[in-house]
């Protein structure tokens, strides 16, 4: 093993100072100096002879001038790692660059979809006002009809009666007039109110994701529901249900839903009549459905 040893005076030299065994006289050790006592053996088996103390890295005496020059090897290994230093800075500010990028798209994602929530949310209440608005007036209508009944039975009785029955009846016909002329304002009223709120309702429409249309098939109505899967909420659902008998039916729905369930919620609606219930009840059990088939596709790794 060789090692460094420091020399007097301006220069250096590198000497071996563990001997190396010969490999012509096994046992035996020479140094590189002991050029006398290996001559005669590198002359019998033709070994080329070197004259170690020339060479700078055996000088001991300081006289051969060093022909070994590490530092352009140690200059370029410096610039060498300084450039991988330059390599691994700019290439770490990139990454950490890209990793804040992302963590501000992902909270302005999530910003987003809390705020969509929202609106969500608001339209729900609005809807249910709206479903308690015209369930009120269906009642106020009901009782308005149930009056008109017992006028006209009342007008029929007292056509057989005396002048006083018949002046009473012309009051009676007199109010009925102003009542259906109260309505027909009532309707035109409505009918402007319907038309200056077309964008509202149009509106409405996208944020409850709820939508009624007619079919080629006559007497059919198709319901159409979106804002139902989380993961996409352009995706729709619907419902396609007959309305020419006194019952209704369910023609159609896509996707398909348990047939118990959808028994169960078409029983309720034949039985009360109430189509805005029907409508919340069907929106629950596509919800319910389009929940599992995520929770499958999440299963199986899609």
């Amino acid at each position: 093993m060789a090692k460094r040893v420091s020399q007097g005076g301006a220069g250096g030299g590198i000497m071996s100072a563990t001997p190396r065994r010969s490999l012509l006289t096994p046992g035996g050790y020479m140094t590189p100096r002991n050029n006398l006592a290996s001559s005669s053996l590198q002359a019998a088996h033709n070994i080329p002879s070197y004259d170690l103390p020339s060479h700078a890295l055996l000088d001991l005496t300081g006289d051969c001038k060093p022909s070994l020059h590490f530092a352009p090897l140690q200059e370029s290994i410096k610039q060498f790692g300084d450039a991988i230093d330059r390599w691994v800075s700019k290439t770490f500010n990139e990454w950490q660059d890209e990793k804040l990028g992302n963590e501000q798209r992902e909270m302005d994602l999530v910003r987003e979809i809390k705020e969509k929530e929202k609106l969500i949310q608001e339209a729900k209440v609005a809807q249910g006002q709206l479903y308690a608005e015209i369930a009120s007036e269906r009642e106020a209508d009901s009782s308005a009809r149930q009056e008109l009944r017992d006028l006209e039975r009342r007008l029929a009785s007292v056509n057989a009666q005396s002048e006083s029955a018949s002046k009473e009846l012309a009051e009676v016909e007199e109010k009925l007039k102003r009542k259906r002329s109260e309505k027909l304002d009532d309707r035109e009223i409505i009918k402007r109110q319907q038309e200056s709120n077309t964008v509202e309702l149009n509106h409405l429409e996208r944020c409850t994701g709820l939508r009624i249309e007619g079919t080629k098939q006559a007497s059919t109505v198709r319901y159409v529901w979106s804002l139902v899967n989380p993961d996409e909420y352009g995706e729709e659902v619907e419902a396609v249900v007959d309305l020419s008998g006194s019952d209704y039916k369910l023609l159609s729905h896509s996707p398909p839903l348990p047939k118990e369930k959808l028994d169960q919620v078409m029983k309720e609606l034949n039985s009360s009549r109430k189509v805005w219930a029907w409508v919340v009840k069907m929106r629950s059990l596509f919800r319910e459905e389009v929940e599992r088939l995520r929770a499958e596709r999440k299963a199986r790794g899609e």
